[in-house]
């Protein structure tokens, strides 16, 4: 085991260059974009929109969104993830003003995080691998598809800020049996729950390895600071908790995920009083038990927390979610498959390799981590994400082992190691297309920055628009807008399908019943190749609505009483 002074200069400088290279190079890509804030995903649009309204004036605990849904909606957020970039603005506005730090915000905040990864991932690679494999992870895990998505400028949602997190409990796994580390696993496992839920499962299986190993080593210095540093943080975090904390639900940070996770903080507590036990299968009967009588509290006391989604409507589910990729099992299509489970199946076979070699402890604990996040994956695709940064370091060892023979195995190992390879070979044998089931959802292409000038210029009113438009709608025009992609507006999501959907005649009538004022048409629609929908009847120009303006294959229409 190195200590942290050992080559962490070197470390952190070849983090810092690699994200600068490679954010230099994607802000090169897309400056036209970043250049109008049109950021890569609704959700880094919606998070601007909500620092915006932070800074603006809005209360620190008050995270609904006002201006989407039918009153507001109370967005399953956290402050949290607002605070570096909300920082970044603050820090450059009096100089550059606002507009400009906010675009330096929405590349620097990723390419912060990015270096961060990759100065983690360094720190793991030589916990577990040595110094051989140190620079070899570094550079896969620049390439770590899909997990580097989140790392591209205008990324500044919570999903770079859980992968940083999720990187860094793991590090603290691989390393030595000491408080330190315990705490550290503790202290980035609570502030990942208060950033979001994804990572939960993966945070569980984390929390079951420190306790497993405990039971059956006897040795429980970790287990005690890592339950210690969760309990700190769970308790710190109430300093996060909305207005809407007792809102009924475990899909963020809410009551429920909070007595879930002190349950968790308990049960560790308890299954680090169980190593006291000499005998180790009384150690690993006594923690079994523990485990038990935690799953039993959390299904009694925050039942809600077993199936995050489980209250929402079916055909919400049906019509919306189902259709959101990331959301899909890994298994549900050819291109889901390869680009995002890619890099995971190949991480955990290179992980079994290295477990037959070796068998030390680090690789094991990476197998169960990497085979744990593929069982995940086939349930919901977005958890090969933490996966494909974890891959990165048995793959560095294969890489580094076929380096020593040269030739094509090196030229193999690279082809396979790199995440970008899966990526690509899903684009060119599943050509990415919009969704054409009567469902389907839409895209920012429906936004065209000409459409979005118009509209700004029209008198404020609700805009009623493809859910994947709402949140473009709300960073770049002053109206209400019905629906975006978020769960919680899930009323509101169904009535812009049912608009969409419902003959002429009655949709006009239910624009008018809600108060809408401008409806947007575009080719990316749902319903719109159903006979008789209104989304039909505006595609062919016989809506009975008043036209506003049309730039290419969108039309602004105004529903006139």
């Amino acid at each position: 085991m190195t200590t942290l002074g050992t080559g962490w200069r070197r470390d952190a400088l070849l983090a810092v260059l690699l994200a600068a290279v490679l954010t230099a190079a994607w802000t090169l890509r897309d400056a036209a974009a970043l250049a109008a804030m049109r950021l890569p995903d609704t959700d880094d649009l919606m998070r601007l929109v909500q620092i915006r309204d932070w800074l603006g004036g809005q209360r620190f605990a008050d995270l609904t969104q006002h201006r989407l849904g039918f009153d507001g909606v109370p967005m399953h957020w956290t402050r949290l993830a607002d605070l570096g970039p909300a920082a970044i603005i603050l820090l450059i506005s009096p100089l550059a003003g606002v507009a400009a730090a906010e675009r330096i915000a929405v590349v620097a905040w990723p390419a912060l995080l990015f270096a961060g990864v990759l100065f983690v991932m360094a720190r793991a690679a030589r916990d577990v691998g040595g110094n051989r494999i140190v620079p070899v992870a570094m550079l896969l895990a620049a390439l770590a598809h899909p997990a580097t998505t989140y790392f591209a400028p205008g990324r500044i949602d919570h999903h770079g800020l859980q992968m940083l997190l999720w990187l860094i409990a793991v590090a603290g796994l691989l390393g030595p049996d000491r408080l330190l580390y315990g705490a550290l696993i503790g202290g980035a496992s609570a502030a990942s729950l208060v950033v979001g839920m994804e990572t939960a499962p993966l945070l569980a299986l984390l929390a079951a390895i420190l306790l497993a190993e405990a039971a059956w080593s006897g040795r429980r210095d970790r287990l005690v600071g890592y339950g210690g540093g969760l309990a700190f943080g769970l308790v710190a975090a109430r300093c996060f908790a909305p207005n809407f904390w007792f809102y009924p639900a475990c899909d963020g940070f809410t009551a429920n995920a909070w007595v879930a996770s002190v349950i968790g903080a308990a049960a560790v507590f308890a299954g680090a009083g169980a190593t006291a036990l000499r005998d180790r299968r009384h150690r690993l009967a006594a923690i079994g038990v523990v485990g038990a009588l935690a799953a039993w509290a959390v299904w009694r006391l925050t039942p809600a927390c077993l199936s995050p989604y489980g209250a929402l409507d079916p055909l919400l589910v049906r019509v919306w979610l189902s259709q959101v990729a990331e959301a899909r099992p890994l298994l549900a299509t050819p291109a889901v498959a390869i680009g995002y489970g890619g890099l995971l199946v190949a991480g955990t076979l290179a992980a079994v390799h290295a477990v037959r070699a070796e068998r030390t402890r680090g690789w094991i604990i990476l197998l169960v981590l990497l085979v744990g996040a593929l069982g995940l994956a086939m349930v919901q695709a977005r958890a090969a994400n933490g996966g494909a940064l974890l891959a990165c370091l048995p793959l560095a060892r294969i890489v580094v082992l076929a380096r020593a023979r040269g030739g094509w195995r090196m030229a193999g190992a690279w082809l396979g190691s790199a995440g970008i390879v899966y990526a690509l070979i899903a684009q060119m044998t599943v050509p990415a297309t919009a969704a054409s089931a009567p469902g389907g959802t839409a895209d920012m292409g429906c936004t065209p920055p000409a459409m979005l000038a118009t509209l700004a210029r029209q008198p404020a009113g609700l805009v009623l628009a493809p859910v994947d438009a709402g949140a473009m709608l709300i960073a770049h025009t002053p109206h209400r807008v019905l629906a975006a992609p978020y769960h919680r507006a899930g009323e509101a999501i169904l009535a812009s399908y049912r608009f969409y959907r419902l003959p002429p005649p009655a949709a006009r009538r239910m624009a008018e019943r809600l108060g809408v004022r401008y409806v947007l048409a575009c080719g990316a629609m749902p319903y719109r190749q159903v006979p008789g929908s209104m989304a039909a009847a505006m595609l062919r120009g016989r809506a009975p609505l008043t036209g506003i303006a049309r730039v290419g294959t969108t039309t602004l229409y105004r529903v006139t009483p």
